[in-house]
């Protein structure tokens, strides 16, 4: 898929998300805590492909090692979602410095 076909794919299924009741700091600027953000990418997504998704013009898939380079510099600076290549969890990042995990329910077909 392009850019704009996952943005849209994604922006589809977040209503279908059962998020996490609690909220996860990993803090702003020089205290962000990266081994924590990989921790949670390696073990809530596990998968091998990475989908970024920001906005429609800027979103791809990584492998899973690349993506934790291309995240460093947006860490508690923009918003974005990390989501698994099947499109069934979801890592929500927010600017504030915290993010939230979430998957489907039950794999939906698209």
């Amino acid at each position: 898929m392009d850019s704009k076909q996952l943005y849209n794919a994604t922006h589809h299924l977040v209503s279908l998300i059962t998020w996490e009741r609690e909220w996860i700091y990993f803090g702003t600027g020089d205290e962000v805590n990266y081994e924590t953000v990989n921790e949670l990418v390696d073990s809530h997504l596990s998968s091998e492909e990475i989908i970024f998704i920001n906005e429609r013009l800027n979103s791809k898939g990584f492998t899973a090692q690349e993506i934790k380079i291309f995240i460093e510099p947006l860490l508690g600076v923009k918003n974005f979602q990390l989501w698994s290549k099947d499109l069934y969890k979801v890592i929500q990042c927010n600017k504030i410095g915290v993010l939230n995990l979430g998957q489907r329910d039950s794999k939906v077909n698209t």
